[in-house]
């Protein structure tokens, strides 16, 4: 399934793009000061096919592949998470499957850098303060990068198996373990040291992060299947309200079936 994640910003910039029904057809055309929608499309994996399109609402117009029709050259090998920097002027792009970071300037669309994560199978990012916090699938290790020079400043924290999601909440970073559907686990890192400074309990399948109102931490867990040929074994997806001052589960909710996230970040 093709997954994309959707981040706002501001851009002025030329692009090229492919109108019509041929993708050899191209054009030039300045794009306005509005507000535009990335769209990270995660192709096919092994394909190296990943696409960067940007929307502008306004005006009803999609821009297609508008990173290799910029910087000349393929975004990658599974895309699979995008974030923007704080004060919007970067836009840091994580390729699973290509074990890497693409960085692009949001009103160009232009590479600054491309930080090599070799076999760490990179897939999602949160930021901190100047540092990026990264799950790394298989190495079940979160990996930390400087975004000021682009760098890796720690290569390895060790936490759960294949972790997913991760979250920066309470100058903390939640890491969800999902051991695909297996994992039952939290990590908490503090930041200040790049160390798991604990390990919360939760339900089958940890994979996503989202706050409420009340300052609590809600964690999805999309359960377990179990065994594929029986589907009697299988375990519902919850969702787990975690009180950040604490670390403690407060609060869950049956949810029931395999359950995926779609919410406001």
């Amino acid at each position: 399934m093709r997954q994309i994640k959707l981040i706002f910003v501001l851009s002025l910039t030329v692009l090229f793009i492919f109108i019509g029904c041929k993708k050899s057809e191209t054009i030039s055309e300045e794009v306005p000061v509005l507000r535009g929608v990335y769209v990270l499309n995660e192709g096919n994996f092994g394909r190296n096919n990943s696409t960067l399109s940007y929307y502008v609402p306004d005006s009803n117009r999609v821009y297609e592949d508008v990173f290799s029709q910029v910087n000349g050259r393929e975004l990658g090998d599974t895309g699979n998470d995008i974030v923007m920097s704080i004060d919007g002027g970067k836009v840091y792009i994580v390729v699973n499957n290509s074990d890497k970071i693409e960085v692009i300037a949001s009103k160009t669309h232009k590479s600054l850098a491309t930080i090599l994560l070799p076999q760490a199978s990179p897939y999602k990012i949160t930021l901190y303060a100047n540092k990026g916090y990264v799950t790394n699938l298989y190495r079940n290790a979160v990996t930390v990068i400087d975004l000021t020079t682009h760098s890796v400043l720690v290569d390895t924290i060790r936490v759960g198996h294949n972790p997913t999601g991760i979250y920066a909440f309470n100058n903390k970073i939640y890491v969800a373990n999902s051991g695909f559907g297996y994992g039952k686990t939290v990590s908490v890192i503090d930041p200040s040291t790049d160390r798991v400074i604990k390990t919360i309990v939760v339900g089958d399948g940890p994979d996503a992060f989202a706050p409420d109102a009340m300052g609590r931490l809600w964690v999805l867990c999309y359960g377990s299947y179990g065994n594929w040929q029986d589907p009697n074994d299988d375990t519902d997806g919850k969702l787990f309200a975690i009180d950040v001052k604490t670390d403690l589960v407060v609060d869950s909710i049956l949810i029931g079936g395999a359950s995926i996230k779609a919410f406001n970040s």
